[in-house]
Formats: C-alpha cells, sequence, structure tokens
C-alpha cells in the first residue's frame, strides 16, 4: 500500500482540482504537504513490518489510518469522498486483527527441547 499510495498520491498533486481542495483547508498547503509525505512513510514501513510479522506495524498501520481519517473528517472539504477509503482501511483491519492473524504476529515460543 505504501508503494501505491507514493504513486497514487504523486498523480493527485498534478491535479489542479486536488490543489484547490486541497488551498480550501484550514491546513497550510505545506503541512498539507508534510502529512501526505509522512503518511506515505509509514504506510512503506508499517507494510514492510507487517510482511515480517510485526506486531508493531499492524497497530503503526490501524493507528495512522484512524488518525489519518479522523483528521481528515474534521478538516477535509469532500467528506464523501472519504468513504471508498474507510471501507479498504475497515477491510485491512479486520484481516490483521482477527483471531488467526495474532498467531502471525505473536513473537514464537523460545520454550524447544
Amino acid at each position: 500500500m505504501g508503494i501505491f499510495a507514493v504513486f497514487g498520491t504523486s498523480a493527485n498533486l498534478k491535479d489542479p482540482q486536488v490543489i484547490e481542495y486541497m488551498r480550501q483547508s484550514p491546513l497550510p498547503l505545506s503541512l498539507q504537504y508534510a502529512i501526505l509525505a509522512v503518511g506515505v512513510m509509514i504506510m512503506t514501513i508499517s507494510g514492510l513490518g507487517i510482511l515480517k510479522g510485526k506486531n508493531w506495524a499492524r497497530l503503526l498501520y490501524a493507528g495512522w489510518g484512524l488518525f489519518s481519517f479522523l483528521m481528515s473528517l474534521a478538516i477535509g472539504t469532500m467528506q464523501t469522498s472519504m468513504i471508498p477509503g474507510l471501507i479498504f482501511f475497515l477491510v485491512i483491519a479486520y484481516f490483521l486483527f482477527r483471531q488467526d492473524a495474532h498467531s502471525y504476529f505473536s513473537p514464537p515460543d523460545n520454550d524447544g527441547p
């Protein structure tokens, strides 16, 4: 998802209509760009950690996803366009936190023979 976020974000930032929506936000454009860059880095780092079975990575992904959704909801100008992203996030969060996933993200027992 981090790799897709890089391409999606860079494509969106070339769209004049997206830039206009961003200008309508109470946050300055420079701060919005910084938040986008941090978000892409977090998505990439958490994705790599998830592939390695690191519990902190799924918590980071879920925490950042929730934070960014709430922040977008509070200051965004296009709340209805966030619905597909929210559904996608909830589906991924479901699979990351269901019972079967807990064993993948748990450290192995070192109580060998």
